[in-house]
């Protein structure tokens, strides 16, 4: 047998599907486990495995893993191989995105995890903590991309079973004509295109599929030109790990659920575009009592873990747009937030990732 052994990773005793592999090289005869997997942790369960001798390309170890994992969903796969990446692979992970690792043979750290933004970016962030929390977040280093199989730090690093992205577009009504925010992200798991229906947050929503997305040319097609900003949340309050983004029609009420008192939600911005203020109501459709305000500058200055930037050349040739757009404030305040109302702009992404 290879001396290449796959401790493989589960979140229950059932040890059906697999959230992590860890492939390391052993002076040792592999000795795969029994049909029984062993608690490691309080929701960490682990078995072992032998890789074929056959088995010591990427390509080849990507497939080997695979059958381990939910056939429907993504992984991504980082193997060491020496210098440049052309020695021969002398371990690894193979993971799911967003999936908490823990560190092996460093101090620097104590725990990582892969992740996607919404071009397709893979990023890898390190924590001082064993459950990969925001508080704990350590750095956040570019890891490659979903495009192509790269060398990052002389390991190889690509993505199997890829599923493409999922576009998701909210729109004002029932009747999904006018399109109020939409957003793309790789696909957790197998994509399906749904027709227009009412989400459990409250917006009329599509999903869509796509191999690939150019941003710029989606937002268009979507908007037709109308004036948008995009506001993307990120997971600590330095806004460096990034969680999902979205862009957004302006000055167009938001319907839905926002914290425990807010029901929509309205965006106004200053003459100079300089920031954007998100009005929160306890009613539907604007109305009701004004509960919230929050103000995001528009310099890509963090506020409340999110950045906005727009398209400011849209904004400037539609000038009524600005003068027609109602200002409020709370007490006296332009940059409060009420007890209970989400300090972001919508829920949260619309498909778990």
């Amino acid at each position: 047998m290879s001396p290449l052994t796959a401790t493989i990773f589960y979140s229950n005793s059932s040890c059906i599907f697999a959230n992590a592999i860890q492939y390391s090289l052993s002076n040792k005869v592999c000795v795969p486990s029994s049909s029984k997997c062993v608690k490691v942790t309080q929701d960490s369960y682990i078995r072992n495995a032998c890789v074929p001798e056959t088995v010591s390309n990427p390509q080849d170890i990507a497939s080997f893993g695979q059958k381990y994992f939910d056939r429907d969903v993504p992984q991504i796969l980082s193997l060491s191989s020496g210098a440049n990446c052309v020695g021969t692979v002398k371990g690894g992970w193979q993971s799911l995105a967003d999936y908490c690792m823990p560190a092996l043979n460093t101090k620097a750290y104590v725990a990582w995890k892969l992740t996607f933004n919404s071009t397709g970016g893979i990023f890898l962030s390190t924590y001082l903590d064993h459950n990969c929390t925001s508080t704990g977040l350590k750095d956040v280093l570019p890891y490659g991309s979903v495009d192509a199989q790269s060398c990052q730090v002389d390991n190889t690093v690509s993505i199997v079973n890829y599923q493409g992205y999922y576009i998701v577009t909210a729109y004002t009504g029932s009747d999904c004509k006018t399109p109020l925010n939409v957003e793309k992200f790789i696909s957790p798991r197998k994509c399906q295109e749904t027709p227009c229906y009412q989400h459990e947050f409250g917006d009329y929503v599509t999903f869509q599929c796509a191999t690939n997305i150019d941003s710029k040319k989606l937002v268009q097609s979507t908007f037709n030109e109308v004036p948008t900003y995009k506001f993307t949340q990120y997971t600590d309050d330095k806004c460096r790990l990034f969680s999902y983004d979205r862009d957004y029609r302006l000055n167009t009420c938001s319907s839905g659920r926002f914290g425990d008192y807010a029901q929509s939600v309205n965006t106004t911005i200053p003459d100079d575009g300089s920031s954007i203020q998100l009005l929160y109501y306890s009613g539907s459709n604007c109305k009701g009592q004004l509960v919230s305000n929050l103000i995001y500058e528009t310099d890509g200055t963090c506020t409340s873990n999110g950045v906005v930037v727009f398209n400011k050349r849209l904004i400037s040739s539609i000038p009524s747009l600005m003068s027609q757009s109602p200002s409020a404030s709370l007490n006296g305040s332009t940059n409060s937030t009420s007890s209970g109302v989400s300090r972001t702009l919508l829920a949260g992404p619309y498909v778990s990732q």
